[in-house]
């Protein structure tokens, strides 16, 4: 009689066992990992000095030696690596030369505006 109630507790104690192994494994969630990536995008918006978009103006972004213009609404995206800050240049021929600082993590676009260099001789 001992030896059946331990039997009994023995395959009622694995059916538990089991069962709740096979639990755990099919209700495990996968796990993802998200990678920083290393590098953000900065949005630049030029306007001119009646806030009208401008177009074809030159960015440079000094400390890393990159460049772009801006597109036909005034606005230029350039890539800088995370965790960085860059010095944007905004030129254009016959407007005064603008500097900012820039850094990732700031989702609003960069407004800058440009003016007109009267020291410029046409």
């Amino acid at each position: 009689m001992k030896k059946l109630v331990l039997l009994v507790s023995l395959l009622f104690l694995s059916a538990i066992l089991i069962h709740s192994s096979q639990k755990t494994v099919s209700s495990a969630k996968p796990l993802y990992y998200r990678i920083a990536s290393p590098e953000c995008t900065i949005s630049i918006v030029v306007v001119d000095e009646q806030f009208i978009a401008f177009p074809g103006a030159m960015i440079k972004v000094k400390t890393l030696h990159k460049d772009t213009i801006t597109n036909p609404e005034g606005i230029a995206k350039i890539t800088i690596p995370q965790y960085s800050y860059g010095t944007i240049a905004v030129s254009f021929t016959g407007y005064q030369r603008k500097e900012i600082k820039v850094a990732c993590g700031n989702s609003r676009p960069y407004t800058i505006q440009l003016h007109p260099d009267h020291q410029t001789k046409l």
